[in-house]
Parts: C-alpha cells; structure tokens; sequence
C-alpha cells in the first residue's frame, strides 16, 4: 500500500504514520492540511507542501518520494516544487491507464495516474451504491486492464480511504477482489514508489510534453 498522509494528521497521530511504514508501505506526502495549495504563490506553496513531509519525517524517518494534492488539484508550480523538494513522482493524473514522464525544471518527474472512477469515495460516499457493484466494477476494470495488459503496459491503482475502505463491509470486499487477482499470472503488486523508480528507469516510458 502507498499510504499518503496529512501532515496534521501525522502530527496528532504520530504512532499510525510509525505503524504504516513499520508494516512495509509507503508513506506518501501530502500537506500541512487537507485544503488545496495549487492557487498559492510559489513560496507559499512550497512552505505548506514542505511542512507536511516534515512531519513525515518527524514521526517515521521517512521523507516521501510521492505526492497526493487535495481533489487531485496541482498548479504550474506544483510539480517544479515537488522536484526541488526531492519527490519522484505525483498521482494527481487521470489522463492515462499508464504511468508517464513530463519535463520540469530540474528533470523528469513521473505522473502514476489515479483511477477516480473506482475510488471508495465515490461509490459508498458520493453515490451511495450497493457492494456488489463497486466489486464487480474493481473486477471489470481489471479484467479490461488484464487483457490489454498483454499489448502494452497497463496499470491498475485502488484509491481506498480508512474511513471507508476499513469498514467491515468494505474491507471484505477489498480483500476478496485482491485474492482473485491474485489468481493472474504475471501481476505485479507494487507500491508506488516502486512503480515511479521502474518506469523513471524505463526507456519505454512515455513522455509527454510539459
């Protein structure tokens, strides 16, 4: 799991953020709060993303190589300061089924996609619907993935929320979806961090214009 974590979060709850990364996930960066930043000057901007992967820091000794923004809304300095603050990669795309590689001041930077359509949020929050839709749309999703995933690289990301994801209902569900993916040959179950440094590594990897 990548876990990305609220730097008031970490702060209030310093032992969870230990316990993530004790488990062997990755902690993930976030801001000082749970607010947009894209709109804020540079400056300002790097100061509120700065703080929240120093509280990181603080509670696992970990700082994070990737970023989540707040409604996946980053600005035309987002990705410049994430570089400059030792980040790989971000998640904040929805563009691709793949990750890719943009250009920005200092090098390249990896954009790993997110999947907003088979978000938690979205289905037990936003729209209310029954457990067995959100599986067999995780299972669809994958089985599309799965088949194109023999032509050229394919990507599947989970977006889960503790406070949706980890109720019992939910959670049973999430389980049983990853043991019968599990059943594929030759899916890789990885972290984000672990997928950033194999496709920054990659010669295949796309690129795309800034």
């Amino acid at each position: 799991v990548s876990s990305f974590m609220i730097g008031a979060s970490i702060d209030a709850h310093p032992e969870v953020a230990r316990e993530v990364v004790r488990r062997g996930h990755e902690g993930g960066g976030r801001g000082r709060a749970h607010a947009p930043q894209f709109h804020l000057p540079r400056a300002e901007e790097t100061a509120f993303l700065r703080s929240g992967f120093e509280s990181l820091r603080r509670a696992t000794g970990v700082w994070p190589k990737g970023f989540n923004a707040r409604g996946l809304q980053y600005g035309p300095n987002t990705l410049s300061i994430l570089k400059e603050l030792g980040l790989t990669y971000s998640i904040d795309d929805r563009s691709r089924d793949e990750p890719f590689i943009v250009p920005v001041d200092g090098g390249d930077f990896l954009l790993s996609p997110y999947m907003t359509h088979v978000n938690d949020l979205q289905f037990f929050q936003n729209s209310l619907q029954p457990l067995e839709n959100y599986e067999r749309v995780l299972r669809q999703e994958f089985e599309t993935l799965y088949e194109e995933g023999a032509r050229r690289r394919r990507m599947m990301s989970m977006p889960l929320h503790d406070f949706i994801a980890g109720r019992p209902s939910v959670s049973r569900t999430v389980e049983a979806f990853i043991a019968w993916a599990k059943q594929k040959p030759g899916v890789w179950f990885a972290r984000r961090d672990e997928i950033a440094e194999w496709a920054l590594a990659s010669p295949l990897t796309p690129r795309v214009p800034g």
